[in-house]
């Protein structure tokens, strides 16, 4: 079973052993998903926001959560507030982000390939104490 990301459906959590990915273009996220289900990551390992509204859940910093929220975040992001914050501004332009629950590490890299493919960017590996950037595939040079 994977780890809640919202409480109560109003702040995304760090998200721990999750990859995530901005997509731009119409049509694009829900491909990444049905693609990411094909390949057999559950319903239930996916994190899908896709509204400017969307965006309040992120809250980079956590002040609009109240004080109890903006220590979760200060204690979960450890100087990755700019990171999150990325992923917040772009759902606020009506682009969507699309998580997937990571298991192995193999489905780090099958994940990213994935959202690549469906035209994914800023593709990161949110770890514990780590956020990797996975948006270039091993030993293909950024687009």
């Amino acid at each position: 079973m994977t780890r809640e990301l919202t409480h109560d459906n109003a702040f995304v959590g760090y998200p721990r052993d999750y990859v995530l990915g901005i997509f731009e273009r119409p049509g694009a996220a829900e491909t990444a998903v049905s693609e990411l289900i094909a390949a057999g990551f559950g319903e239930s390992d996916l994190l899908v926001l896709s509204r400017p509204a969307d965006a309040k859940k992120v809250d980079a910093d956590g002040k609009a959560h109240g004080v109890a929220t903006t220590v979760e975040r200060t204690v979960e992001e450890l100087g990755d507030k700019d990171t999150l914050d990325e992923y917040s501004k772009a759902l606020k332009t009506g682009a969507s982000v699309v998580g997937a629950h990571i298991g192995e590490k193999d489905q780090r890299e099958q994940a990213n390939l994935i959202m690549q493919n469906a035209g994914g960017q800023s593709i990161r590996y949110f770890g514990r104490f780590v956020v990797e950037d996975l948006d270039t595939a091993p030993n293909q040079p950024r687009p």
